[in-house]
């Protein structure tokens, strides 16, 4: 695996076309929210959306300057020690190298050594076996069904033991 860097996407300075690819792209039909009609104004107002929350982190996964992926960690409570997580490894051939467990792993230990953040959830489609595979080796086990028919939850325990 090459070397790899973690950074906030900065709409205006980021070229967006590789994401907007893969928000369109059919071919990502795990992902909820792809869909053919996507607009650069409308990934650009959500990546600033996100920029904009306290408890939302959006940072996009880079290979020098090549946009491949990114990783969210949304509905972060610190009271409560928790958040959701979820990632995106857009470029096809940087796809089953194990830099999403890579990635995944790295973002929940770092989190937890900067905010405290013990419990992290994320939802996946229970036929996407790759991604499941992947949050598994990562320390991730099922945790409930989701309510959305064909997906479960996942939950990780980061620091410890579940309890």
């Amino acid at each position: 695996m090459g070397q790899f860097e973690l950074r906030n996407l900065l709409p205006g300075i980021d070229d967006f076309s590789n994401y907007l690819n893969w928000m369109k792209d059919e071919g990502n039909k795990f992902i909820e929210s792809v869909r053919q009609n996507w607009s650069i104004q409308e990934l650009t107002s959500f990546v600033d959306e996100c920029n904009s929350l306290n408890s939302c982190v959006l940072l996009g996964i880079f290979e020098g300057n090549n946009h491949i992926g990114n990783i969210k960690i949304d509905q972060i409570d610190i009271a409560k020690k928790s958040a959701w997580i979820g990632i995106l490894i857009g470029s096809r051939t940087h796809r089953g190298i194990g830099l999403g467990h890579t990635v995944m792993t790295n973002t929940t230990k770092k989190f937890y050594e900067l905010f405290n953040i013990e419990n992290f959830f994320l939802g996946v489609d229970i036929q996407n076996l790759p991604a499941i595979k992947s949050y598994e080796k990562s320390g991730f086990s099922f945790y409930i069904n989701h309510e959305k028919q064909d997906a479960i939850i996942m939950h990780k325990k980061e620091g410890g033991l579940i309890t």
